[in-house]
């Protein structure tokens, strides 16, 4: 199985997000974020499956969230309302990235299939490799988290 480093997640949330919805973001620790004021309660997952399987989360404040629904949406973020274009909008960005993951564990041979973008909570342990990053109205963690390491089995 190959491998994905924090460092690589995070150029790959970044590229994602700047490629899709052109917002800026800049790498954070995920330490850091309580410290100035983000809660990342806001949380969808989606699971792969294949040569190896597991989960990938993406977990986001409000400000996030509101952000990058505004974004995806092109509308003003006041707009936006969390529990409606928020929830679809992280539910896509949990489907973004767990393409992204898929592509990057398969390279030029991809014999991986993803589940369903779902609402969760964040995953209980630092299993695999966990990126923040900050925008300037929130921040957002992505976590991947493969079956061996979580104990887990992906749909």
């Amino acid at each position: 199985m190959n491998a994905i480093t924090t460092e690589r997640l995070s150029e790959m949330v970044t590229e994602a997000l700047e490629r899709t919805c052109f917002l800026v973001t800049d790498p954070s620790d995920p330490k850091t974020i309580a410290a100035h004021g983000y809660t990342t309660e806001h949380c969808a997952r989606i699971a792969y499956s294949g040569p190896d399987a597991g989960h990938v989360y993406v977990c986001a404040s409000g400000g996030f969230l509101q952000e990058l629904a505004s974004s995806l949406l092109g509308c003003e973020p006041d707009e936006i309302d969390l529990d409606v274009e928020g929830q679809d909008a992280i539910r896509e960005l949990a489907n973004i990235m767990g393409g992204s993951v898929i592509l990057d564990l398969g390279g030029d041979r991809c014999d991986y299939r993803l589940g369903l973008p779902e609402l969760s909570s964040a995953p209980d342990q630092a299993a695999g490799a966990l990126c923040a990053l900050e925008s300037a109205s929130g921040a957002l963690q992505v976590q991947w988290v493969p079956a061996t390491m979580s104990g887990a089995k992906a749909a």
